[in-house]
């Protein structure tokens, strides 16, 4: 938990917040699956967002909702400070505030129903697999961000020994370190 509370720049981890507020979206019956959006479905843009983490999917979310509103709808479901949409620079988080919405994923309390399996499938399909996937033999669920030189892996991770959630957040390292980075702590967890 080295400095887990420290508000960094997000890179596309943020995705996941975002997935929060469409899904609350959803289940106030304001946005369907089916609805439109950019020539095609809410459905395909969500999948395309975590999937292949396409920006302009979020960056047309983001805007959609505002961001003040983001951030308070963040902040109401005790997602801390450190996670902004507002900053200047970029959008931002924590690895504590990513851990919680990790673990408020895996047991149902911020996302439920057929939303949470969607997102939860799009985290095990997700193209980029050189981070937390490639340091374990478990299966990942994760949604990785990388920006300037920013790379970040928040994944849950189910192995025969048991599931866990890790958020890893670095500035100036590789993919790479964040799959040591799993190992290590996997030779730490599971002896």
């Amino acid at each position: 938990r080295g400095r887990a509370a420290d508000s960094v720049v997000s890179a596309s981890t943020y995705k996941l917040y975002i997935a929060m507020m469409l899904f609350s979206k959803m289940d106030a019956g304001q946005i369907t699956w089916n609805d439109q959006i950019q020539g095609t479905t809410v459905k395909t843009y969500f999948d395309q967002m975590i999937v292949q983490s396409l920006n302009n999917c979020s960056e047309d979310w983001i805007n959609q909702f505002g961001r003040s509103k983001l951030n308070a709808f963040l902040y109401s479901k005790g997602i801390s400070s450190a996670t902004t949409f507002t900053a200047a620079d970029a959008a931002h988080t924590s690895a504590n505030d990513l851990l919680k919405t990790l673990i408020g994923l895996q047991n149902g309390s911020l996302y439920s129903g057929q939303n949470r399996d969607t997102l939860l499938g799009d985290m095990g399909r997700q193209v980029y697999r050189n981070g937390v996937p490639a340091g374990t033999s478990g299966s990942v669920q994760d949604k990785v961000g990388f920006f300037w030189d920013y790379n970040h892996d928040a994944a849950i991770v189910h192995t025969s020994k048991g599931s866990y959630a890790l958020a890893i957040m670095t500035k100036g390292e590789s993919f790479g370190e964040i799959a040591a980075i799993t190992k290590q702590l996997e030779t730490i967890m599971y002896p």
